[in-house]
This record gives C-alpha cells, sequence and structure tokens, in this order.
C-alpha cells in the first residue's frame, strides 16, 4: 500500500477515535438541557422527576414547572447537544417519558373493585371499535402498558397464553402509543390480546401508581380485581380472579 494512503487512513482512524471519545452520557436532562451532573437547585418540590433508561446509563429527567429557576449560571452548565452520544436515541426515550407523564394523570378516577366499569370508545390495530356494550355478559380482562415498561414486556408471552387457554373471556390490552408502534411490539413479542392504541382514558388511570394496570370485570359489569404492577404473585392472583368469574 502507498505510504501516503497508509498515513491518511491512520489519520482518519485516530480522528474518528478522538471524535467517539469526545461523547458523553448525560447525567440529568431538564428543559431542553442536558449536564453531566445532577442539578441539585432543580430538585425542589413542584417539579416532576423520572428516570430514563438508556443502553449508556440512567438519565434522571426532571420537568421544571417555573422555568425562573434556570438560572443563567445553570443553563451554562448545560451539555453541547453534539457532544452527548447517541443523542437521537436518548431524544426519543425523553419524547416517551414526557408522553408518558402528560397522559397518565387522567381526569377521569380509576374505577374501584365493587363498581361499575365505566362506558368507552376505542380502537383496535385491526380497526374494530370497542365499547361497554362488547364486554356485556362476559368476564374481560384489561391490560394497561406502553413500551417503555420493562414488566410490561416480559409478561406479555404469559398473558399470550391466558387468551388462549380462555377463548371465551375478553382480553383488552391498552396503550397510548400510535397504531404503527403498538401494532408493531404487540408483533414482536407475540401480545395476542386485542391491541387498544391511541389510548387516553385507561393510560389516565396510571395516575402515578406505575405500570402495567390489569383489570377483571365480571360478567355484570363490576370491577372484580384491580392492580398496578406485575409479579408472579399477581399474575396468580389475576388469572385465578378470572376463573374464578368464568365459573360464576
Amino acid at each position: 500500500m502507498d505510504k501516503r494512503i497508509l498515513i491518511a487512513c491512520l489519520a482518519f482512524a485516530v480522528s474518528l477515535t478522538a471524535t467517539a471519545q469526545d461523547k458523553t452520557t448525560p447525567k440529568s436532562y431538564a428543559n431542553g438541557l442536558f449536564f453531566d451532573t445532577i442539578p441539585t437547585e432543580l430538585l425542589g418540590p413542584g417539579n416532576t422527576i423520572s428516570v430514563i433508561r438508556t443502553k449508556q446509563g440512567r438519565i434522571m429527567h426532571i420537568q421544571v414547572k417555573d422555568s425562573t429557576k434556570l438560572t443563567d449560571e445553570i443553563r451554562q452548565r448545560a451539555i453541547p447537544k453534539e457532544k452527548i452520544e447517541d443523542i437521537d436515541e436518548i431524544k426519543r426515550l425523553i419524547e416517551l417519558v414526557e408522553t408518558r407523564d402528560r397522559l397518565t394523570h387522567g381526569e377521569v378516577a380509576e374505577p374501584a373493585v365493587g363498581e361499575a366499569f365505566p362506558d368507552f370508545r376505542c380502537s383496535d390495530i385491526n380497526d374494530k371499535e370497542w365499547s361497554l356494550a362488547d364486554l356485556a355478559g362476559k368476564v374481560a380482562v384489561i391490560n394497561v402498558w406502553y413500551s417503555g415498561c420493562g414488566p410490561c414486556i416480559k409478561e406479555m408471552p404469559i398473558l399470550s397464553q391466558w387468551k388462549t387457554d380462555h377463548p371465551d373471556v375478553v382480553f383488552l390490552a391498552a396503550t397510548f402509543h400510535d397504531k404503527a408502534l403498538t401494532q408493531q411490539l404487540a408483533t414482536k413479542y407475540s401480545f395476542n390480546w386485542n391491541q387498544l392504541y391511541g389510548d387516553r382514558l385507561f393510560t389516565g388511570w396510571i395516575n402515578g401508581k406505575g405500570y402495567p394496570l390489569t383489570m377483571v370485570i365480571d360478567k355484570a359489569g363490576k370491577v372484580r380485581y384491580a392492580v398496578h404492577g406485575t409479579n408472579e404473585q399477581i399474575r396468580a392472583e389475576v388469572l385465578a380472579m378470572i376463573e374464578s368469574c368464568i365459573n360464576e
């Protein structure tokens, strides 16, 4: 190989390495700004704090309600976006978290156990319209999830088996994601429930209590079980309630 070409190749490789080394993963994000530390001045009451999990690590997401708290001194400590590794993916995750936080505080409260399940209108990814009338006289199960909920994703194959084992039960999964993403994720994780997309009602019932939300409705249209979160014991309780309602 010509010595000049070899030198040029080596120089190019060195430049790529230097560029990669210049990139950093932020520790926190607040109102459009990234920081390599956590600005403790922004951790006061009234601000919403959540955690974004990325491939590089966790980022504290701080939503500052009073923008005057972001002083010039704090802004000067921000990391330029061009220096952030995998910035597009991080921005996607931030948008997901902000959408989740905005939608998971509904105006209508989650119905309590023993109360009648309210009427609703939703569309599934196969363009079927669903309402309370579709649940009349049937046992129904609602599972509210979103793509950033690891336990939601992990339990999908188990929930799919429930639908296979109990074909007379109406299984509805609800998420705020759009139709395309809902369909993509349901296919990827073999989640065979009736997938309701663009949901605003059921998602609002999360209300800071955590994903997923699973509810069992009996043949009379009353809520018989409702739980936020999931684990092996919770799933056993949900399944036991489903089978109890079937046999009533």
